[in-house]
């Protein structure tokens, strides 16, 4: 059977009768912040996002704390997260394989901030 004999066969007759495809999205764009608990800590975890970065989401989790204190993101209740930016910690989440992940090696479900006069 010919390329031109199966377009017509089977192609042709299903973009004549208005019948299309649209392709799921890819793996790495399909989470949602709801994917995440964000647990009662001393001060709360704000989400920024998901942003489309190249076709893939990033999402990132923002905890800020009152003046003179540090703020300290623990992910998962084991996984501490980057130092702060004078009173302010973000992490970045990168969508895999529809799951959150941190540093790309750790799949995150839950988020805490605390802060610490030091």
């Amino acid at each position: 059977m010919s390329l031109l004999h199966i377009v017509s066969l089977f192609i042709l007759p299903a973009f004549l009768n208005g019948q299309t495809t649209t392709a799921p999205p890819p793996l790495c764009a399909q989470c949602t912040p709801s994917q995440i608990t964000l647990l009662s800590g001393s001060i709360p975890v704000t989400v920024v996002g998901p942003v489309n970065g190249t076709g893939c989401f990033k999402m990132n989790l923002k905890c800020v704390a009152d003046e003179l204190y540090t703020p300290f993101m623990q992910l998962n209740g084991n996984i501490g997260g980057p130092p702060p930016s004078g009173n302010t910690v973000i992490v970045q989440l990168a969508c895999m394989n529809k799951q959150w992940f941190y540093l790309n090696s750790y799949v995150i479900t839950k988020a805490q901030c605390q802060q610490a006069l030091f």
